[in-house]
């Protein structure tokens, strides 16, 4: 199973990161945000110092804490925001 298993660097909405198996990868984020826009929240992202938040969640995806809201029945949910290990890796 691939996983992420250090964030290197986060900038210019890109990531570069170390898989478990020794590979280096880096990914720019940017298009999927602008695919994920009409996730109400997402545009959090857009801002540098919230971007360079990412970490690393227990399923080794890159992953953004509280970032998604999702209204359901006159609630308000707060979801994370990830990218999962095997999207990185083979894109």
């Amino acid at each position: 199973m691939i996983k992420i298993v250090e964030i290197i660097d986060t900038s210019n909405f890109e990531i570069t990161c170390k898989f478990n198996t020794g590979v280096i990868k880096k990914i720019n984020v940017l298009p999927l945000l602008k695919n994920h826009a009409h996730l109400v929240g997402i545009d959090k992202l857009y801002n540098e110092k919230v971007f360079a938040t990412a970490t690393i969640g227990k399923n080794g995806e890159i992953l953004w804490k509280n970032i998604i809201q999702i209204q359901y029945k006159n609630e308000t949910n707060i979801w994370d925001y990830d990218i999962s290990p095997e999207f990185v890796y083979y894109n």
